[in-house]
């Protein structure tokens, strides 16, 4: 039977050793969970305002059929969202989104697993942490996205938290060091 752990970041404890394969999910990042949430009172704003429009005028409104095509809209990307999710196990990291996979290998070695930083507004920078096989795509592991003003203490983080995985991976074999 294969033992599930979710991982958790910011940590500094090593991933346990009795875990076979790690969870991570778009939510578990607070950021992504206010966007989520925000999309999703979006989605009832619009639905209920569209489902309004078109009771009060029998269905003749243009704008109230815009708001609930775009209430549907918004469902659908918060569905996508709230489901984005990425296994690693033995065989590598494998991205699911509802009814989508992907799989890519794990890297040979500790530079396939990286961050990258995107400046926002205002001196915001926002750290994503990206895998990368040789021969493959590039990829964001969900859940691992951070954002604020200081970028040396966001990419250290986002790096302390891909050193757990790689010792993690390493640990249980499923990668060589590379000496």
């Amino acid at each position: 039977m294969t033992r599930t752990t979710r991982f958790r970041r910011g940590r500094h404890d090593p991933v346990p050793l009795s875990a076979d394969a790690l969870n991570l999910r778009y939510v578990d990042s607070p950021s992504s969970m206010v966007a989520v949430l925000t999309l999703a009172g979006f989605t009832v704003l619009l639905s209920c305002g569209g489902v309004w429009g078109l009771a009060r005028t029998g269905g003749g409104h243009v704008a109230a059929w815009l708001a609930l095509a775009a209430g549907l809209t918004l469902a659908a990307l918060t569905a996508w969202l709230g489901s984005l999710r990425m296994t690693v196990n033995a065989t590598g990291f494998h991205l699911c989104a509802l009814s989508r996979r992907k799989d890519i290998p794990w890297p040979t070695s500790r530079r396939g697993l990286a961050s990258r930083q995107i400046p926002l507004r205002a001196g915001l920078v926002q750290t994503h942490c990206l895998v990368r096989h040789d021969k493959g795509p590039v990829c964001m592991i969900p859940g691992l996205m951070r954002g604020g003003f200081d970028r040396a203490a966001l990419r250290q983080k986002a790096e302390a938290d891909l050193d757990r995985i790689w010792d993690w991976g390493l640990r249980k074999g499923y990668v060589r060091a590379p000496w």
